[in-house]
């Protein structure tokens, strides 16, 4: 997810083929980026992180890639697609975080990954098809994006 969350949107930015959208684009980075710098900050230095935190932030995200998407200037379809996508990706990220809160504790604290016990193998398994599901669609998107006719 970070390689859709940070890079991609980066290296989209730099895209003279995409001037019409660097704006919806720029969006997102930031809004991606004061995730990871508040996040990072709240586990790590302050430790005052709770998952309803990122909860939070993903809907809010989702929401708005589906503006941006809708938002996306026409004859910029790919980038529609990579927002729905994203929004999609928001929907999963808020569902595993709901989960790992309510059916996955430890007496150490917080727990940022799902056992590997059979309890929880259906999301371990669902997780599994989701990232193989987002390697294809990078795949694709990136093959699209690739051979975007150049600007008359």
């Amino acid at each position: 997810m970070l390689l859709c969350w940070y890079v991609y949107p980066a290296l989209l930015l730099t895209d003279r083929r995409l001037q019409a959208s660097r704006g919806l684009l720029a969006i997102f980075l930031i809004n991606m980026l004061a995730r990871a710098l508040i996040e990072l900050g709240m586990m790590y230095a302050w430790h005052s992180w709770h998952p309803w935190y990122g909860i939070s932030h993903d809907l809010f995200s989702l929401l708005l890639c589906l503006v941006l998407g809708a938002k996306t200037p026409a004859g910029t379809s790919l980038l529609r697609t990579y927002f729905l996508a994203m929004a999609f990706l928001f929907a999963v990220e808020s569902f595993f975080a709901w989960y790992m809160m309510t059916h996955i504790s430890s007496e150490q604290g917080p727990v940022f990954y799902v056992p590997s016990d059979p309890a929880h193998f259906t999301l371990l398994l669902s997780t599994g098809v989701i990232v193989g599901m987002t390697w294809l669609f990078l795949a694709w998107f990136t093959r699209r994006w690739l051979y975007l006719p150049q600007p008359a």
